[in-house]
């Protein structure tokens, strides 16, 4: 929630511009798992795409090396 040379960060919600500054520890904090569980979505979303890349390429290899090798 830092930016430039340890100034805290503004952020919007609906439209609406807050600074956290002027927020109390717990608004802080809950700003801070808002933060980490929108990474932490991303972050499952890249996995799961990776998955189902690999997933496509494996099936293609077992289409190469046992299905179409009958």
């Amino acid at each position: 929630m830092r930016g430039k040379a340890g100034a805290m960060a503004k952020f919007k919600i609906d439209d609406i511009e807050y600074d956290t500054e002027k927020l109390d520890g717990a608004q802080k904090r809950v700003i801070g798992l808002y933060q980490r569980a929108l990474k932490e979505e991303a972050d499952a979303v890249a996995s799961l795409e990776i998955s189902r890349a690999a997933r496509i390429e494996i099936g293609n290899k077992m289409r190469d090396l046992v299905i179409d090798k009958k």
